[in-house]
């Protein structure tokens, strides 16, 4: 009987090996774009190339890394309100609802601002100042550019995608929801072919007496005993809060609802 149940675990855990790649398969969406050069601030070529990159890194984080050049003279918060409507409405990147798991960058040419919007966990994953870090990174290649400079916007979305990248995939939580379902099914199996092996090699069980643990037919029992004597308790001072951000830095709600993030500044 025992062995019966063991097989039927093992033939269990081996149709779970094979459906796993079925799982795992994730339907992509090819008409995705990851650049929208609305202000033709690059080249037919480099956008494609960036359109690529940015394809990569986010297939790296399993977050959505979006670009978007505007020339309409946004204000910043115009302009994250407009970048969060792009990702939930315009071009389907909805993770959830309302707050879709996926960071932008916007350059609008014409008032001269740039602006991050983050979606989803992304959002907590980052933080302000990890936000701010990203955008600014990018800010200073494209700082006093000219429109016709295509070789700096280029580089700047890139170190923007770049940061991005190297900052999702350093995150805790980012780390430990990658590939979940996949995850689960491997803790799955394991647990199913432990316990049946477990099940198997088990023939009897160790049965213990009051005289177990004795030796020399007689028991020797110590006391241990720890005193506490002196206590210290430290005080420390509150701080108050203090500093501020940029213009259109901080968490804002979008026009269908959830929770973004964002920083902006001027270049």
């Amino acid at each position: 009987m025992m062995k019966k149940f063991v097989k039927t675990l093992l033939v269990l855990a081996a149709l779970l090996l094979v459906l796993m790649p079925v799982a795992s398969v994730k339907a992509q969406d090819t008409t995705k774009k990851y650049v929208i050069d609305d202000a033709d601030l690059l080249t037919d070529d480099e956008e494609a190339q960036l359109n690529e990159y940015l394809k990569k890194k986010s297939d790296e984080c399993k977050v959505d890394i979006v670009a978007v050049t505007s020339k309409s003279g946004y204000r910043a918060s115009d302009f994250r309100k407009y970048l969060a409507d792009i990702l939930t409405d315009k071009y389907g990147y909805t993770g959830s609802a309302a707050s879709p798991e996926a960071i932008c960058y916007g350059i609008d040419i014409s008032s001269r601002v740039d602006t991050l919007v983050t979606g989803g966990s992304t959002q907590k994953t980052l933080g302000q100042s990890k936000e701010d870090a990203i955008r600014e990174a990018a800010e200073d290649i494209i700082s006093g550019a000219e429109k016709s400079n295509h070789a700096a916007y280029y580089k700047a979305i890139k170190k923007y995608a770049d940061k991005s990248a190297d900052y999702l995939n350093r995150g805790l939580i980012h780390r430990l929801t990658r590939n979940m379902g996949i995850k689960l099914l491997i803790s799955l199996v394991v647990t199913i072919i432990v316990v049946g092996a477990a099940l198997y090699h088990t023939k009897a069980h160790m049965s213990v007496s009051d005289m177990t643990y004795a030796k020399d037919n007689s028991i020797h029992l110590t006391e241990s005993r720890d005193d506490y004597i002196n206590t210290t308790r430290v005080r420390r001072k509150k701080q108050s809060g203090g500093g501020g951000s940029s213009s259109g830095s901080g968490s804002f709600s979008g026009s269908n609802g959830g929770s973004f993030g964002s920083s902006s500044g001027n270049f």
